[in-house]
């Protein structure tokens, strides 16, 4: 599996568990939606800290692909 699609994949359940539990304790579409999209840009921007600090080179576009995962799951569970 590409790693890009791996990115993507784990970000958009990551989004999925965050978008959830800010609704069980919040009850805010919005708050969910904005708080997932924070978390799935957090969470790119860490990986690739992570990458470097065990001598990787970060790559953009593996944190582009982290955050459409994290966004495009936030916006789906939005609209549902």
């Amino acid at each position: 599996m590409n790693d890009k699609v791996k990115h993507l994949i784990a970000v958009a359940i990551i989004s999925a568990i965050t978008y959830g539990l800010v609704m069980l304790i919040f009850k805010s579409q919005n708050d969910a939606l904005y708080i997932s999209i924070f978390m799935a840009s957090i969470g790119g921007y860490v990986k690739e800290r992570y990458d470097v600090s065990q001598g990787r080179k970060a790559e953009f576009l593996d944190w582009l692909a982290t955050f459409v995962g994290g966004f495009v799951m936030a916006l789906i569970l939005f609209i549902l």
